[in-house]
């Protein structure tokens, strides 16, 4: 985990969960600025 800079394993289900949702646009945003009104920074 710690090549990919993973601090805690639920970051994992988490990202797990965006992406079956269908919310990859999250990822794109800055760390603690993952607002999903107008899907952007």
């Amino acid at each position: 985990m710690g090549a990919f800079g993973i601090k805690n394993g639920s970051q994992i289900k988490q990202w797990a969960r965006l992406v079956q949702n269908g919310e990859e646009y999250r990822f794109r945003q800055p760390v603690g600025k993952q607002y999903t009104y107008g899907k952007g920074p």
